[in-house]
């Protein structure tokens, strides 16, 4: 038996996360511990919203933080600046 997957859309993630961000249900995990992104819609489309888990983000940065301290990128004492430019949105 072969599974199909449905091609996710942008509009299909709106209606999704416009659901999803109205229900105030306990139940409802979106809503608790999210950590909120969002693209500028840099090739003229609209900016697109991801939505990742809080912890999961936290240590997905502090494993880029160390592999970038094994490398020998940065030393102690150094300051790191990630700014993400694109249609008139800053990050």
């Amino acid at each position: 038996m072969t599974e199909c997957q449905i091609i996710t859309t942008r509009e299909i993630r709106y209606k999704a996360i416009a659901r999803l961000t109205a229900d105030t249900s306990p139940d409802n995990t979106y809503r608790q511990a999210s950590y909120l992104s969002i693209t500028g819609g840099g090739s003229g489309g609209a900016p697109m919203l991801f939505a990742t888990d809080a912890a999961e983000n936290r240590t997905q940065r502090a494993r880029t933080g160390e592999l970038i301290r094994a490398c020998g990128l940065v030393d102690a004492g150094d300051w790191v600046l990630s700014t993400h430019v694109s249609g008139h949105f800053y990050r």
